[in-house]
C-alpha cells in the first residue's frame, strides 16, 4: 500500500511540474520604451508605456499572446502613466503631467483604447 501511495505521490508531483510553463518574449513598440504595468482582463492584454517625446509621453496598447500590437493611443494629458486598473470594462489611467511630479492626472479608456470624458486634474 505504501509503494502505490508513494507512486501517486511522485505521478502526481511530476504532472504538477510539467504543467507550469514559463515564457520571456519582449515586444516593440517602434520606438524606445518603459512598460509601466501590463494587465490581463477578460482574456486580453492591456500594457501601458512611457517615452520620450518633447519631454515624456505615455501609451495605451493591447498586443495579444504573441506579443502582436492590436492598437495604441496616445494617453493625452499624462506623461508618465504610472498605474493601470480595469474595473467594470473601463480602463483607468493615472500619473502626472508636470516637470516636477505635482500635477496628478486620471483618465479613463474603453477596452479597445477610446478616451471616455475629460482627463481628471
Amino acid at each position: 500500500m505504501s509503494y502505490a501511495y508513494t507512486f501517486f505521490l511522485v505521478l502526481s508531483c511530476a504532472s504538477i511540474a510539467q504543467a507550469q510553463s514559463y515564457f520571456f518574449t519582449t515586444y516593440d513598440f517602434g520606438t524606445v520604451e518603459n512598460s509601466y504595468q501590463i494587465v490581463e482582463y477578460k482574456g486580453r492584454i492591456y500594457v501601458s508605456t512611457a517615452t520620450y517625446c518633447d519631454m515624456e509621453c505615455s501609451y495605451l496598447s493591447e498586443i495579444n499572446e504573441h506579443g502582436v500590437i492590436l492598437w495604441k493611443t496616445l494617453i493625452p494629458d499624462i506623461d508618465i502613466a504610472s498605474t493601470m486598473v480595469i474595473i467594470n470594462d473601463t480602463i483607468t489611467i493615472t500619473g502626472n503631467n508636470a516637470p516636477f511630479n505635482t500635477s496628478f492626472r486620471m483618465a479613463h479608456f474603453s477596452l479597445d483604447g477610446q478616451k471616455l470624458g475629460q482627463t481628471l486634474k
